[in-house]
């Protein structure tokens, strides 16, 4: 019995050492688990950080767009005003000088002859350089599409970067997924070894707890029947005193009888002794009156002895 309970004892710490180990590989593992997940939540975070360097980009090159339309804008009320305040001036002179108009007709005359000449001039070079105006028109065309393919293959030369910067970051991503996933795996595997050992452990202390169970059974059952012997010992002894102590009380209760019928026998004595000394009381004081002589002192003293209740008892 001895070498089994040091056998289990050591099989005991044994599995204890065995858990230990097991648990702190867990606790490893969960480290490992938690830096695993630290990295890919700062993955994420890196990819969201390019993303939003994207959308920034996206965002300055639309406030630059607006911007430059509003140029544009305070560039044609600029125009409109240069051109208000022409004709206000106009106005100003015709009104200060009447000469003026007259300088003005000519002006004006002449300014329309030298628009009508310059009106052939322009139609004549037009013809003259229709064709040249045409390539001209084709290679500035060709050149606005040039700018614009320039800015369209920058764009997309910054939105292949931005993907390649987010497929590498997405690769990253998947390999911490990866990791995670097996650190789970084996996170579960451990779990799994440890409840397959923790069972084995259990069914070795139910064998253990079962045979303690059987060998208290029999130690018990010995003690049970050695109990049992000294209840009805003290059964026994107890049902013996309680009879003795009703025999005492019986034999108490039948000497109070006793005294109480002697007590009434004294009293029923000494009421017939008193109320026979009344009526000797009354004889002899009869016997005075009639002149007869009292009995002797002797007698009295033997008619009292004779009638004394203690020589009767």
């Amino acid at each position: 019995m001895m070498r089994l309970s040091e056998q289990s004892e050591s099989e005991k710490s044994a599995q204890e050492i065995r858990l230990a180990d097991e648990a702190t590989r867990k606790t490893t593992f969960e480290l490992d688990l938690k830096a695993c997940s630290r990295q890919l939540t700062k993955a994420k975070d890196e990819c969201e950080g390019f993303r939003s360097k994207w959308d920034h980009m996206q965002s300055k090159l639309l406030e630059l767009t607006t911007e430059s339309e509003h140029l544009r804008d305070q560039l044609k009320q600029k125009e409109a005003l240069v051109f208000n305040s022409h004709n206000s001036l106009s106005t100003k002179c015709v009104s200060e000088d009447p000469t003026i108009i007259l300088t003005i007709v000519v002006v004006a005359y002449w300014q329309e002859r030298i628009n009508e000449l310059m009106l052939k001039l322009q139609a004549a070079e037009a013809a003259a350089q229709k064709n040249s105006s045409s390539s001209a028109q084709l290679k500035e065309s060709d050149s606005n599409s040039a700018e614009r393919s320039l800015m369209l293959k920058a764009r997309e030369e910054d939105v292949e970067k931005y993907r390649a910067l987010i497929a590498e970051a997405d690769k990253k991503l998947a390999v911490k997924d990866e990791a995670l996933r097996q650190c789970q795996h084996e996170a579960e595997e451990a779990v799994h070894k440890l409840q397959m050992e923790k069972e084995s452990v259990q069914k070795i202390v139910q064998s253990l707890e079962a045979e303690k169970e059987l060998l208290t059974g029999k130690q018990a059952s010995s003690q049970e029947l050695k109990r049992d012997a000294y209840k009805r010992k003290c059964l026994e002894i107890h049902e013996g005193y309680k009879q003795l102590v009703d025999e005492t009380n019986r034999r108490e209760a039948k000497v109070l009888q006793s005294k109480q019928q002697h007590a009434v026998e004294l009293q029923q004595l000494l009421a017939q002794l008193s109320e026979a000394e009344s009526d000797k009381t009354a004889l002899m004081q009869r016997q005075i009156e009639l002149g007869f002589p009292p009995p002797a002192v002797g007698a009295k003293k033997v008619e009292r002895e004779t009638w004394s209740p203690h020589r009767r008892l």
